[in-house]
């Protein structure tokens, strides 16, 4: 089970034994292999690291920043984790060493995720557990739709993906060397429906309630768009082009510094990594029409959209409620 990337301490829950016990049986398979967990006598190299000590290095990798024990980097490496060892229980383990001890232990290297430290965890567990499920129902009462709303900056010199090519010969692709960008204000619905506008235009409250307008249009119930602290959403001249909606239009804001809580990041996530990144924009006109016709053609695709609020950070929406599969 840890082999397979389940945590030890899951696997303790799951066979209702002591974690150290799943950290001893590690330390002796580390040590004898298959062999190492039979009873009895038991051969094979010496234990370096016990079961306790595993356990020690798996909660310090999980659960603690390398900042934390002055390090100059945030993210773990296997000679961090080598120093810690031989620093902590006198154990020199080669890097490859330490690769092999995490692997056992179920880990893997992965590229993380950056939360800003402004982020409040109060306000955002309070939203997710109280705020949005009481506008959730507040929009069922009133049978108002659901928006997530959010903008975002697309440069031509971003790239995603990968070609084939001769091993040990890394491909080269000519593009042009300017630079040039474009702006996209997107709105997405649990349903599935996307709305969108590109503009090359600097993100304004002015450029924000045009956005207003494309999103009401042919819209006859009333909606309410959740969106983040941007300077344009908070305007004054944002609230007060509201009132044009007669009541039907809503402005909500998501707690600040928390854009994992904003499933509308999914969409220009896709147009950059599976549209732009992919293609070679000549000038500013052409990004601006590749991004068009790419959200385009992700507006007609309702169940990538619903799937981008399967996002382990976005269960707290519950799109079932919003819609029946």
């Amino acid at each position: 089970m840890v082999q397979s990337g389940t945590p030890p301490t899951e696997v303790a829950r799951q066979l209702k034994v002591g974690a150290s016990s799943v950290f001893n049986w590690m330390a002796r398979y580390r040590s004898g292999g298959w062999g190492g967990l039979g009873t009895g006598s038991r051969s094979g190299r010496p234990k370096k690291l016990d079961g306790a000590k595993m356990k020690y290095v798996f909660d310090l990798v999980t659960n603690k920043n390398p900042l934390q024990l002055n390090f100059a980097f945030a993210l773990w490496t296997c000679e961090m984790i080598a120093k810690v060892i031989k620093d902590e229980f006198g154990v020199v383990l080669s890097r490859w060493s330490v690769s092999r001890l995490l692997k056992q232990m179920g880990l893997s290297p992965q590229r993380p995720n950056f939360r800003a430290w402004e982020q409040d965890p109060d306000k955002v567990r309070r939203w997710a557990s109280r705020q949005f499920p009481a506008l959730r129902a507040y929009a069922k009462r009133i049978g108002a739709k659901v928006y997530f709303g959010d903008e975002a900056a697309v440069r031509s010199d971003h790239h995603a993906g990968t070609t084939w090519a001769e091993r040990g010969k890394t491909p080269v692709v000519r593009s042009t060397g300017q630079r040039f960008s474009c702006n996209m204000i997107s709105a997405i619905s649990p349903e599935g429906t996307l709305r969108f506008m590109v503009t090359e235009r600097r993100m304004n409250s002015e450029l924000f309630c045009e956005f207003l307008d494309r999103l009401m249009y042919g819209e006859s119930g009333r909606v309410l768009l959740i969106v983040d602290g941007h300077p344009a959403y908070r305007a004054k001249a944002t609230r007060e082009y509201l009132a044009k909606f007669d009541g039907r239009l809503h402005l909500y804001l998501l707690p600040g510094h928390s854009p994992e809580l904003n499933p509308d990041k999914h969409v220009w996530n896709w147009i950059k990594n599976h549209e732009i990144g992919r293609k070679l924009p000549k000038n500013k006109s052409d990004l601006v029409s590749m991004v068009r016709k790419g959200l385009a053609s992700l507006q007609r695709r309702t169940e990538t959209l619903r799937g981008f609020f399967h996002d382990p950070h976005l269960k707290y929406i519950k799109s079932e409620y919003f819609y029946t599969s």
